[in-house]
């Protein structure tokens, strides 16, 4: 139990997914004086494997537009 003064609040948990994305629950409440409520935690779960949709070589040269001097990604 986590004692809360009274307010309205905004609960968000998230997931992170291998490739950076996360899976985000956010919950709006609020408490009045004196009262007591339950607001549940939901950690939402993957319900698929998620695939690579392609490949980058960090490697490759790349010339910017603004100058003529070689960099790396």
């Amino acid at each position: 139990m986590i004692m809360l003064d009274c307010g309205y609040y905004f609960l968000t948990t998230g997931y992170r997914l291998e490739n950076g994305s996360a899976l985000a629950t956010m919950t709006f409440f609020n408490i009045k004086a004196g009262e007591n409520k339950k607001v549940e935690l939901v950690i939402r779960n993957r319900k698929s494997h998620l695939n690579a949709i392609g490949k980058i070589n960090v490697s490759n040269e790349f010339l910017p537009v603004e100058n003529t001097i070689k960099g790396n990604v």
